[in-house]
C-alpha cells in the first residue's frame, strides 16, 4: 500500500514485511519528500494464529484515485481472516442516493396498497355471506309462529318453481257498456226518428226489441260483473226474457210517460194486470227505464214463443241465452241503447 501524504503513518509491526523506502526514487509513481518514509506491501504472511492476521483498512480520502482496496491476509482458519473494504465515497456517484430514494418509493406504495386489498376483498366476502346467511326465527311463540311463516313461504316457493308456467286468463277489459240517455222531454215524432235510426243500422237478419225496468234493477244488469239482462226461470212457456216486439211510439209514447201511455203499455205487457204500472201502482217504476235490444229476427217473431193472450209480448227461450251458473242472461253486448223515460 501506498499513500500519497503519509503524514503521522507510524510504521507497521515487525510481523508484516513492509520495507521501508525513504527518497532514492519513485514508488509506484509517488516520489518520496524529504524525512518521510513509504512502506510497501509484499505479501500476506500465512498463518493458522488469528493473533498473526490483522487487517488493514483504506484511509478515508475525498479523492477517489487516491484511495486503494487492501486484501485482508489468507488464513486456514475461518475466524482468523477478515476483510478490509474502503469507505464509499459520499460524492463520488450521487445518482445512487437519488436511485435508493426512487427505489425506496416501490416497498411504501406496496405497503399502502396490500392492505387496501385485502380489506376490499374482506368487505365483499363478507357482504357475500351476509346474503346467504338464511333468516332466525325469533325465540318463544313468535319465533315458532315466523319459523313456520318461512317454512310455508319456502315450500310455496319451492312448488311454484316446480310447477310449470300457467297459461294467462283472459280479462276483458272493456267491459261492453251501453250509450245512456233521458229522453224524458223527447215528443212522439223524435223518439219515432231515433228508434228507426237505430233500426237501419242493424243487420237484416235482427230486429229492435223492447224490455222496460226500473232504476235499481239497471244498477244490476250494468254491473261489471253482469252477464246482462237475467231471465226467468218459471213463468209462461217454460220461463225466459220476456221482451215486447212493440216500439214505445207503437204503443202511444207521451213525455215523461204522460197520456195514456202507462196504460197501453200495462194492458201489452201486463194484461189484466195493467193497473200495476199506473202512477201510484206497486210497480208503477217499471216503466223509468227501456231497454232497447238487438234480437235475432226469427225468434222475435217465433209463434211457439209469442204469448197468445198478448201478441205483443215474446218470451226468448233459454236456449238462445247465455247460461252462467243456474240462471241464463240476455247478453248485455246486444243491449244497444239505455233510455231514461222519466228523466
Amino acid at each position: 500500500m501506498h499513500v500519497s501524504s503519509p503524514d503521522g503513518l507510524q510504521p507497521p509491526g515487525e510481523n508484516l514485511p513492509f520495507q521501508t523506502q525513504n527518497g532514492g526514487g519513485d514508488i509506484d509513481g509517488v516520489e518520496a519528500s524529504s524525512g518521510r518514509q513509504c512502506h510497501r506491501y509484499n505479501q500476506a504472511p500465512t498463518s493458522t494464529n488469528a493473533a498473526d492476521a490483522q487487517v488493514v483498512q483504506a484511509p478515508t480520502s475525498t479523492n477517489a484515485a487516491d484511495a486503494q482496496v487492501v486484501q485482508a491476509p489468507t488464513s486456514t482458519n475461518a475466524t482468523d481472516a477478515q476483510v478490509a473494504a474502503p469507505v464509499a465515497n459520499e460524492t463520488a456517484n450521487p445518482s445512487e442516493d437519488e436511485d435508493g430514494e426512487e427505489d425506496g418509493k416501490a416497498p411504501f406504495v406496496l405497503l399502502l396498497v396490500i392492505p387496501a386489498l385485502a380489506l376490499l376483498g374482506g368487505l365483499l366476502c363478507f357482504i357475500a355471506q351476509k346474503k346467504d346467511v338464511p333468516k332466525q326465527p325469533a325465540e318463544g311463540s313468535e319465533g315458532a309462529e315466523a319459523a313456520k311463516k318461512l317454512a310455508d313461504d319456502d315450500a310455496a316457493a319451492a312448488a311454484q318453481a316446480a310447477a310449470p308456467a300457467a297459461a294467462p286468463v283472459p280479462v276483458d277489459v272493456d267491459v261492453f257498456t251501453p250509450l245512456e240517455d233521458k229522453i224524458g222531454r223527447m215528443t212522439h215524432k223524435e223518439f219515432e226518428n231515433l228508434l228507426s235510426q237505430l233500426m237501419n243500422e242493424l243487420p237484416r237478419t235482427h230486429s229492435l226489441a223492447f224490455h222496460f225496468t226500473d232504476e235499481d234493477s239497471l244498477k244490476f244488469i250494468l254491473a261489471p260483473t253482469s252477464v246482462g239482462i237475467r231471465a226467468s226461470a218459471l213463468g209462461q212457456l217454460g220461463g225466459g226474457l220476456s221482451v215486447c216486439s212493440k216500439s214505445p211510439p207503437e204503443l202511444g209514447w207521451e213525455p215523461f210517460c204522460g197520456g195514456d201511455f202507462r196504460e197501453q203499455v200495462g194492458k201489452a205487457l201486463w194484461g189484466t194486470k195493467w193497473e200495476e204500472v199506473s202512477v201510484g201502482g206497486p210497480h208503477e217504476k217499471k216503466l223509468d227505464v227501456l231497454l232497447v235490444l238487438q234480437v235475432v229476427t226469427e225468434n222475435l217473431l217465433d209463434e211457439t214463443r209469442i204469448l197468445p193472450e198478448r201478441p205483443d209480448v215474446t218470451i226468448l227461450p233459454r236456449l238462445v241465452l247465455v247460461p252462467k251458473g243456474k240462471d241464463f242472461y240476455f247478453p248485455r253486448e246486444y243491449i244497444l241503447r239505455v233510455y231514461h223515460l222519466n228523466q
